[in-house]
């Protein structure tokens, strides 16, 4: 029994590793379809519109509920801790480390996950197309649409959160107005905003190439993405996420 479960245990490793490289080779596989300009025609502008609208501008409302709500509870924690630990002549660079360099990209990214590339409707046209020309275009249009998209709402995510920030200030913890855009004003910096975008579209590339690289793997076999299929996803996606910001505040702190 012992050697049966090491036999399994090797087995499934094997197909892991085999697995991931798969996904790697996919990964650039589908970057340099991003770079070819053979890859931009017509359909994929279609297709591009198309995402644009499902991704944001259709969840436009939940996106900023979320980003005030929840911005506004985190930089209260935030706040709270700065003060209660000593760290009021730091609370502006925090506040700026927080909100930009890791709760709006992050917190976007998670955004775009549930509400879009986990959706049944996302899965359903990922599995109902046939035709090569036609997945190349809508993988496309998905990538750009990731790339470019998701680093925005992750400004205007952190614009939210910063205005949050503001009220929460000035109405729990006696900041004057003029206090806080100072502090603001002398802790963001380019630097910030740069590994913001550059988080946001990095992120959302990877996690939404994972729902991409299943379901073209599984038309291969003629299945659909299943419950099981859906948790695996959900969980390479979040790994991949958590991955990528570990490695980010390696490289920045």
């Amino acid at each position: 029994m012992f050697l049966k479960f090491l036999e399994n245990t090797g087995d499934k490793t094997i197909l892991s590793v085999k697995e991931g490289f798969s996904f790697i080779f996919f990964v650039f596989e589908s970057i340099l379809n991003i770079l070819n300009p053979f890859s931009y025609n017509k359909t994929m502008f279609k297709n591009l519109v198309l995402e644009i609208y499902e991704s944001s501008i259709k969840r436009f409302l939940s996106f900023l509920f979320l980003a005030v709500v929840l911005g506004s509870i985190l930089i209260l924690i935030a706040m709270i801790f700065a003060i209660r630990f000593n760290l009021v002549e730091q609370i502006g660079v925090l506040l700026i480390s927080f909100i930009v360099n890791e709760f709006s990209p992050i917190f976007t990214t998670l955004f775009f996950i549930f509400v879009y590339g986990l959706s049944i409707q996302e899965k359903t046209k990922l599995e109902s197309l046939n035709d090569k020309n036609d997945i190349l275009n809508l993988y496309n249009a998905k990538l750009v649409n990731c790339i470019f998209l998701v680093p925005l709402m992750s400004f205007l995510f952190a614009t939210l959160m910063i205005l949050s920030a503001c009220v929460v200030s000035i109405f729990f913890l006696d900041f004057s107005l003029e206090t806080y855009k100072n502090l603001i004003i002398n802790s963001i910096s380019l630097e910030n905003i740069f590994i913001l975008l550059i988080k946001s579209s990095v992120s959302s590339l990877l996690t939404m190439l994972v729902p991409i690289f299943y379901a073209n793997k599984l038309r291969q076999f003629n299945k659909n993405i299943n419950v099981a299929s859906s948790l695996k996803i959900f969980i390479i996606m979040l790994i991949i996420l958590l991955s990528i910001e570990l490695a980010s505040i390696l490289i920045v702190y």
